[in-house]
């Protein structure tokens, strides 16, 4: 090889080197501007987003609640959250959706063995259309069991 060539390539090296330099001081300033990043703000973050979602199962419970019309066990009420995309943690799910009705003010336990309950329903005039809801039930042969379970609900209390 000539010495000539090996010069051009050792100045475009050079140059090269030159811009990563630079294009490195950028990236470097940019992430400055960034909060720093702890082990508790992802947590948070991980924390912020369940709650939410927790939020909005509780909230597809309650417009099933609303529409079923009366108590409705824990496991039924699981199934039918669950149908509709929900999914919930723990080793017990059923355990952890129960734990996220007990917290919600929205609703109440119905006696006992996992029944649950809106504390308020929505008002006779105001009845809601499962069409405009983001669920659907089919209500036919499901609210005759329901019903004769609520029947055996109202005579154990």
């Amino acid at each position: 090889m000539e010495k000539k060539t090996l010069l051009k390539w050792l100045d475009q090296l050079q140059e090269a080197q030159e811009r990563t330099t630079r294009q490195l001081e950028h990236v470097k300033a940019l992430l400055e501007d960034f909060p720093e990043e702890t082990e508790h703000s992802v947590r948070t973050t991980r924390q912020s987003r369940t709650a939410i979602q927790n939020s909005e199962a509780a909230t597809c419970a309650s417009e099933i609640l609303n529409i079923l019309g009366g108590p409705t066990h824990r496991n039924d009420l699981f199934q039918r959250v669950s149908e509709r995309g929900f999914r919930f943690g723990g080793v017990n799910p059923e355990n952890t959706f129960g734990a996220i009705l007990s917290r919600d003010r929205r609703f109440k336990t119905a006696g006992r063995k996992g029944w649950w309950d809106l504390v308020e329903r929505d008002e006779p005039g105001k009845q809601l259309d499962e069409s405009s809801m983001s669920i659907s039930l089919d209500d036919t042969a499901q609210s005759e069991n329901r019903q004769s379970k609520e029947e055996k609900w109202s005579d154990r209390q």
